[in-house]
């Protein structure tokens, strides 16, 4: 009784705490909504140009009000018929008087690049009125992620995607491990090789280990190895062909080792020699990767990072002949969002997890 009654002390409180802050939070959004809507506290905005980039950031302030923003209004070199009827304020020349009335909260600027010194004196006004100010690039089509604004001694440079592995110092914290890693695995599954290489010797004809050309990091080629889960073929069927469930080319243990992933073993001396890591994007045959980055924009850059026995793809059950959008969209998650722990969660999920063994054939 006494147990039952010291554990309600314990967690009504906990529980009254959660329930007030989860219904203090959808108060505190409500009221922030409603806030917006009706127009106070948001910000005037004048836009600077009638180009394409001016017309989409005039159409997402208009098409979002709950972004916080107004449209105050534009200024343009001339009236297109972009601009709504009653927001043209006239030409550059009514850009000063504009800021210096203090009529708006914040400028942004959609030249291109090309007016560079007008685009310069604008943000120098800006910045001598305490307005705030901001440029939108004229390749803004370019950018589909967050940027990370670099430096090349006083040279600014955007990135285009964030790449926490082009730092060295990161490069060289995964090469540590994956060397340590693969180190012990080698070591520890070294019976398991000796098991395996005597069943795949005696079940089938043909070698104990399997190696194929494969594309890694910076699209360099190197030979993969695993052991042998199917009866030999010729060069050009392997190369083109996409393996898939009940395939007949697999053997008996061939099948078992697939399904267990065992096959991917070798693939720790690739970690160990530098062509692979033991976290990253699977490293796929070249006639895949041009049939695959004809219909998938961004399929070549996951080859920005070093290719993985098992990745954040796979950890979520894309592997195989699954979706390869799914799989390249979690590739190019792992990138740019890559630090230790996650190289270590991936590598939990990929032993303990269940969605590693879903299409593992």
């Amino acid at each position: 009784g006494n147990f039952k009654d010291s554990t309600k002390i314990i967690l009504l409180p906990l529980l009254f705490s959660f329930l007030f802050s989860i219904i203090y939070r959808l108060i505190a959004i409500i009221v922030l909504q409603r806030i917006i809507k009706s127009g106070y506290k948001q910000r005037k905005v004048l836009i600077i140009g009638a180009g394409l980039a001016a017309e989409k950031v005039m159409q997402q302030i208009i098409s979002f009000p709950d972004l916080g923003y107004r449209l105050y209004g534009i200024i343009a070199a001339e009236c297109t018929s972009a601009i709504p009827t009653g927001y043209y304020l006239g030409d550059l020349s009514r850009f000063y008087d504009t800021v210096r009335l203090h009529l708006v909260d914040e400028v942004i600027i959609a030249l291109p690049l090309s007016d560079e010194e007008t685009i310069i004196s604008m943000v120098e006004k800006c910045q001598f009125e305490g307005i705030r100010v901001r440029i939108v690039p004229d390749f803004f089509s370019v950018i589909r992620n967050q940027v990370v604004l670099e430096k090349i001694g006083e040279i600014p440079l955007i990135a285009i995607r964030t790449e926490p592995l082009s730092l060295l110092r990161n490069r060289i914290v995964k090469r540590a491990f994956d060397i340590l890693f693969s180190v012990f695995a080698l070591t520890i599954t070294s019976p398991v090789f000796l098991v395996l290489a005597i069943l795949i010797r005696v079940t089938s004809a043909g070698p104990i280990f399997f190696k194929q050309k494969r594309i890694g990091s910076n699209n360099i080629e190197f030979y993969i190895y695993k052991f042998r889960s199917m009866v030999i073929q010729n060069r050009n069927v392997t190369d083109t062909k996409w393996t898939t469930k009940d395939d007949p080319r697999v053997t008996k243990i061939g099948e078992f080792i697939r399904k267990t992933s065992l096959d991917e073993l070798p693939q720790f001396w690739n970690v160990l020699i530098g062509n692979m890591s033991v976290v990253g994007p699977r490293p796929e045959r070249e006639y895949f990767i041009e049939e695959f980055k004809k219909h998938i924009r961004d399929y070549k850059v996951r080859h920005l990072v070093k290719s993985g026995i098992t990745g954040w793809a796979q950890v979520n059950g894309w592997r195989g002949d699954t979706s390869i959008k799914n799989r390249i969209e979690h590739d190019i998650y792992y990138l740019e969002n890559w630090n230790f722990w996650f190289d270590i969660r991936i590598i939990w999920m990929t032993i303990f997890g269940q969605e590693t063994k879903r299409h593992a054939y």
